[in-house]
């Protein structure tokens, strides 16, 4: 059994709706509830690329660069994109989690007949 991540949940959810899947209200819950037990290691992830950039950024000011100068050194590095990159994985998985705990009910009210 492959190990349940963030990004394997989140795939299978863009696969489910590129193959025009139907997902049923249990299915949403579901993946609300893993996404929301599992953002913390992405939160961990998003903390350790943040220290990384906090220290590169430290170590060209004490170098003698300026504020400025280190900030647009960091900015071109690639653990400054790792760190935005996780920063916007973070907010797509808090906004799935939103809009599958809405699908579920609209899914769940559907199929009683109240929609």
């Amino acid at each position: 059994m492959d190990t349940r991540t963030c990004n394997s949940i989140i795939d299978y959810f863009n696969n489910a709706v590129r193959e025009k899947e139907m997902i049923g209200p249990h299915r949403w819950m579901e993946a609300a509830l893993f996404l929301n037990s599992l953002i913390g290691e992405e939160h961990d992830k998003y903390f350790e690329a943040e220290q990384q950039c906090a220290r590169f950024k430290a170590a060209l000011i004490s170098d003698g660069d300026s504020v400025a100068s280190a900030t647009a050194k960091l900015e071109a590095e690639d653990i400054y994109r790792t760190m935005r990159r996780q920063k916007a994985f973070i907010s797509q998985v808090e906004e799935f989690v939103r809009l599958a705990k809405k699908q579920a009910t609209l899914k769940d009210n559907e199929m009683l007949g109240y929609v």
